[in-house]
């Protein structure tokens, strides 16, 4: 829930910013907006370690290749954020920033249908999953990450409460 919080932080100090267009950290104010988009993506490894242990002997190997495609892209994009912004490392744009935003996209559509499918969790889960990553990318800078970000907050809530887990089956009297 937390990361979810981060994301939505992350677009509002975006648009709060001096300069929007400008990513390089020219003032505390951009290592402050650039610290806070790397701990979204790397708190978001925890909220995909949550979703993927409530899941795992449930869902198919989809599942399991989306949690890790998308946990490995997290992780990149996480560590490559502040590097290429903050340390002026261009190249790892290249390298690390773009290949993992790849895998991420990848990972959390097979991760939502997964999640869709294996009916652990409530299927309007596996559903923002996917619509929270379309948002993220069609809308990154109306509102985009607000959307992301709600979404983890929900899944988020329904991960921590141990809400939608499916009703145990009456025992059989007979």
């Amino acid at each position: 829930m937390l990361d979810g919080l981060l994301w939505v932080a992350n677009d509002l100090g975006g648009r709060l910013s001096p300069d929007p267009d400008d990513w390089d950290c020219n003032s505390p104010y951009d290592y402050l907006t650039n610290a806070i988009d790397s701990a979204a993506y790397l708190l978001l490894l925890v909220g995909l370690v949550g979703l993927h242990a409530r899941q795992a002997g449930r869902y198919s190997p989809l599942g399991t290749a989306g949690f890790f495609a998308a946990f490995v892209g997290a992780a990149m994009v996480g560590v490559a954020n502040p590097a290429e912004h903050c340390l002026a490392l261009a190249f790892l744009g290249i390298l690390i920033y773009t290949p993992g935003v790849l895998l991420l996209s990848i990972g959390m559509l097979l991760l939502g249908i997964a999640t869709m499918r294996a009916r652990v969790l409530p299927r309007w889960c596996g559903v923002a999953l996917i619509v929270g990553l379309v948002a993220m990318f069609i809308g990154a800078d109306s509102g985009g990450m607000v959307i992301f970000g709600l979404v983890w907050v929900a899944v988020g809530y329904v991960l921590w409460s141990g809400r939608g887990t499916p009703a145990e089956q009456p025992a059989d009297l007979r």
